[in-house]
């Protein structure tokens, strides 16, 4: 695609009232914000991309040096040039979450042009839209903790991930125990920790865990605590999942180069695309670890971008919700049932974005 206007837009997302993002190193979450770059060219074909912008907890930067990242980084990218120029300048000029947001507009694009899904680009055969996705229990009250669980139970997801790692083990313990009798035998559970606890705790901390019956535990120990990837490498008590370590398509080399040989989580607005975290996701996969696509709490188009990664990968764990319970996305076309998410469209990302609903900041346009 050649795009010849280029729109940059704002949102705050909000979560239907009882669902807090809440997790160890995020603290409590009120709402999301997000960009959306939307580019079209003279024939009126269209693309949209986004980048949820308050996870500094994660990558370090703040909504306003995301915004202004993306910002600059928009107006200088060689649109008339098209895809492959247009990605190899954000390579070089734009943070994961931006190049994420640019990469996904562009193969919206393209994939509409060429009559079929982003993930068909990757190699995936034309067919239902649809992957399993688990639910996540964010910290609160383990009263409402519980109440949430069996409400994603009858809605019938059977893969929850809880998010502990605030209270103390053994407060942690107990309440595993008990959402594990609430939900049964049959419901895959997991924990994330998003490295709450020094490594010399790992050991003592997952066997405690291990009795709840833990398809995995999610960054146990801090992301950048190299030695404790060496030292659980081959496996622990419970089966880890790194998150956080994975932060960087280097990261992931990284993570192979250590002899890492349990699993990996990857995110898009980590790594800065859905093409990086398929080749990420492949890496990871032929070094003999396993391999998880997910995201953090974002909107449909962005959720609808990980779903196509998680086509094109098919892992045997996805992490989808994050457009699940949102009031004021303005992008639609996700169904989430029977454990499930769908996407409704057939082209592109399959999702529409209603730009009316946003605060469009920034505009360029080319001849």
């Amino acid at each position: 695609m050649t795009p010849t206007s280029v729109r940059l837009f704002q949102a705050e997302l909000h979560y239907r009232p009882g669902l807090l993002v809440h997790t160890a190193v995020s603290g409590p979450v009120a709402f999301l914000t997000s960009l959306y770059l939307v580019v079209e060219d003279a024939d009126g074909l269209r693309g949209v991309g986004e980048a949820r912008s308050n996870i500094a907890y994660v990558n370090g930067l703040s909504p306003d040096e995301v915004a202004a990242a993306a910002t600059r980084a928009v107006a200088g990218l060689p649109w008339p040039d098209g895809t492959p120029a247009v990605l190899a300048a954000a390579d070089r000029d734009a943070p994961a979450p931006v190049r994420a947001m640019v990469e996904a507009a562009l193969h919206d694009a393209d994939a509409r042009q060429a009559g079929c899904g982003v993930c068909e680009l990757f190699g995936v055969a034309g067919g239902a839209r649809r992957y399993h996705t688990n639910q996540s229990l964010f910290h609160g009250p383990a009263d409402a903790m519980i109440e949430a669980a069996r409400g994603y139970v009858a809605r019938g997801f059977r893969r929850l991930k809880v998010r502990l790692g605030i209270a103390d083990r053994t407060a942690d313990r107990d309440f595993l125990m008990r959402l594990r009798d609430s939900v049964g035998p049959d419901v895959e559970l997991a924990v994330d920790l998003n490295g709450a606890w020094a490594a010399g705790d790992v050991e003592a901390g997952l066997s405690a865990f291990a009795a709840a019956g833990l398809a995995y535990v999610e960054q146990p120990f801090a992301p950048d605590d190299w030695p404790a990837v060496a030292a659980f490498a081959h496996g622990t008590p419970v089966p880890v999942m790194l998150d956080e370590t994975v932060s960087s398509p280097a990261a992931v080399d990284r993570v192979v180069a250590a002899g890492w040989r349990q699993m990996a989580h990857l995110k898009i607005v980590k790594l800065g695309g859905i093409d990086r975290v398929v080749a990420c996701g492949q890496r990871l996969r032929a070094a003999g670890i396993g391999v998880m696509v997910g995201q953090m709490n974002e909107g449909g188009v962005a959720t609808a971008a990980a779903v196509h990664a998680a086509l094109a990968l098919e892992p045997a764990h996805a992490e989808l919700y994050g457009a699940d319970g949102l009031v004021d996305d303005p992008a639609s076309g996700l169904t989430y049932d029977t454990g499930t998410v769908r996407i409704d469209g057939a082209a592109g990302l399959g999702v529409a974005f209603d730009g009316a609903r946003c605060r469009r900041t920034a505009e360029w346009t080319h001849d």
